[in-house]
């Protein structure tokens, strides 16, 4: 299953498994996101 999630906000992103970046249409970066929040890290 994958979900896409598109957003500007830093935070919101922190969650995810991996960071897309586009730019005019382009992919500019795709890359692991590193100190991801978890439920695990949340508490």
């Amino acid at each position: 299953m994958t979900i896409v999630m598109v957003t500007h906000e830093a935070d919101i992103a922190a969650h995810t498994k991996r960071n897309v970046v586009f730019r005019d249409g382009e992919i500019i970066s795709d890359k692991p996101v590193e100190n991801r929040i978890t439920r695990e890290t949340r508490i």
